[in-house]
């Protein structure tokens, strides 16, 4: 058995993986971060996090998660509180929310930005600014700055659809509205290289707006949901696959039809979520395994929404939605994250005060924390020492809160 010994880093989970199970487990000591898994089931669960700050934009923004830097990264959007449009650039680190810059692109709504994993830029197309028509821009962010790439391309258009195909290199769009009350919608499709847009496809999906998209890394491919045609008023419930030559007809049915609702690919997984969105059915959570939609049944949950935004946050591992536009919406910020079992060597544990596993009420003994957790989960560790040697049968994130950690003999 190897002994480990992981130094402190305040704030932050240091990563190592022990590939084992059915292994003995020593621990004294305290916190940094181990991991002892194998098999695929990672169960996750939603939680609301409550960050000092937030945007004063709440829906129609647009946002993407900045791989090279560790953050989220939100622009522009609307309140529909105060009816502002905005401006600002927003970051998110995990933690908290807060402002980048208000120089770059101008106010507007329903615009749409992803993240191009080849250049680290994140890439802005369209939107609205208030009382204008929609713009016909692309604009990308580099982490500190906006630069106006292009003004020719794609016409002007708001609520399209774009995800970054990694294996091809290109930013993949999707219809769109010139105007959202308007009636027309667009079916074309256009590729972004970083130097010029091209059309590429002008056949498959119908003509439809709020459509979501989103890249499958397993399969190579990008998957489309949704959407609506305001000029037969169809809601679509389709699912379409775009390869970077057609377009194919995957699937109809799973989710409830809708548009406006939020996709992103969750890596540890390897399956695309969506959530929300103008559907009979926008408070549900569900999840494209490559061939076919399954509903996951977690409490508690966001209440149901529509243009809100969700990414993967990838130093996290974890899917992160904020905002939205609902009848009981506010600023929001929620995370759906591995689920997590907390451990106190402190506590006084069973029966002085009641075990449930969470933070304010953790179990006292890492045999217990162990044994609540589901396979594929936390075992969060707090404060304190033990002198424990336990046999771990099953996958597990052991993480410690605090300080450095000794793990073995």
């Amino acid at each position: 058995m190897t002994r480990v010994t992981l130094p402190p880093k305040p704030g932050l989970f240091r990563a190592m993986h022990l590939l084992s199970t059915g292994m003995l487990l020593a621990l004294a000591g305290l916190s940094a971060s181990v991991t002892l898994i194998s098999g695929q089931t990672y169960p996750r669960v939603w939680s609301q996090s409550f960050p000092a700050s937030h945007p004063p934009q709440q829906q129609s923004y647009a946002m993407a998660y900045d791989e090279a830097r560790g953050v989220a990264v939100l622009f522009g959007g609307f309140d529909e509180e105060t009816w502002g449009v905005f401006a600002g650039t927003w970051l998110w680190d995990g933690q908290n929310w807060s402002m980048a810059t208000l120089l770059g692109p101008g106010p507007r709504y329903a615009s749409t930005m992803v993240y191009d994993t080849r250049r680290q830029v994140c890439v802005l197309f369209g939107g609205t600014p208030p009382g204008e028509e929609a713009r016909a821009e692309t604009w990308e962010w580099n982490g500190a700055n906006w630069q106006l790439r292009a003004t020719n391309g794609p016409p002007p258009r708001e609520q399209h659809a774009m995800a970054y195909d990694q294996r091809r290199g290109r930013v993949v769009m999707f219809g769109g509205t010139p105007c959202g009350l308007c009636g027309a919608t667009t079916a074309d499709t256009w590729e972004w290289d970083g130097e010029q847009w091209s059309v590429v496809a002008t056949t498959g999906p119908g003509r439809r707006y709020g459509a979501a998209m989103a890249y499958d890394e397993l399969q190579q491919r990008v998957i489309m949901f949704g959407g609506y045609d305001p000029g037969t008023r169809q809601v679509y419930d389709e699912t379409w696959a775009w390869d970077g030559e057609s377009w194919s007809l995957l699937a109809t049915g799973g989710p409830s039809a809708a548009f406006d609702h939020a996709m992103a690919y969750d890596q540890r997984r390897g399956s695309i979520v969506l959530f929300g969105g103008f559907s009979e059915n926008n408070d549900q959570t569900w999840e494209w395994n490559a061939a076919a939609w399954s509903r996951r049944f977690l409490s508690p949950a966001p209440i149901g929404r529509t243009s809100h935004g969700m990414v993967y946050d990838a130093q996290r591992d974890e899917l992160l939605l904020y905002g939205g536009s609902s009848e009981h919406s506010a600023h929001d910020t929620w995370r759906l994250h591995l689920a997590e079992t907390w451990v106190d060597f402190s506590s006084l544990g069973f029966p002085f005060v009641f075990e449930f596993g969470t933070f304010e009420l953790p179990f006292n003994t890492l045999a217990e924390g162990v044994a609540a957790a589901l396979p594929g989960t936390i075992v969060q560790i707090k404060s304190s020492s033990t002198r424990e040697t336990i046999h771990i049968d099953k996958p597990l994130f052991v993480r410690a809160w605090g300080g450095p950690v000794t793990i073995g003999r």
